[in-house]
């Protein structure tokens, strides 16, 4: 049994297919009204999980099947509202390195789910994201409650 950080590479003719095993024990935060950068993620030791440059993440509720819920139409119901650029983070400049621009995160606070678009599928359509990457935790106020 490969470890949960191992990359997956395989020949198809001619091209290879590459897709990260699992990354389920992985959780980054990021903090409401804030910009959200995912940095340093790496794997144990030199390892990255697979992630390459050009690769993405959006980020979509919690639910069983979150990363490969789309419809016809090319909607997206999983979508977080709050998470900015539509809930797509950049392409990586560096295999470690995750932004979803400079605007802040205006999510409710929680846990939702990282769902992960290697470079080659172009990562243009929802379909694209169907490999669940881990946690995304959201940190931040509760609105509407006041501390006295």
């Amino acid at each position: 049994q490969l470890p949960s950080f191992d990359l997956y590479v395989a020949d198809e003719g001619s091209h290879q297919v590459r897709s990260i095993v699992s990354l389920h024990g992985v959780v980054r935060i990021c903090v409401y009204a804030a910009a959200c950068d995912l940095r340093n993620l790496s794997g144990s030791g030199s390892k990255n999980y697979g992630l390459g440059e050009g690769d993405r993440f959006a980020v979509a509720r919690m639910s069983s099947n979150a990363c490969s819920s789309s419809t016809p139409a090319g909607g997206w119901p999983q979508a977080v509202r709050g998470i900015p650029q539509r809930s797509v983070s950049q392409p990586a400049p560096r295999a470690l390195n995750f932004a979803f621009g400079p605007e802040a995160v205006t999510a409710l606070p929680g846990a939702y789910q990282l769902c992960w678009c290697p470079a080659s599928r172009g990562c243009f359509d929802e379909a694209d994201f169907g490999t669940q990457a881990g946690i995304l935790l959201v940190k931040g106020p509760y609105l509407g409650y006041s501390r006295t």
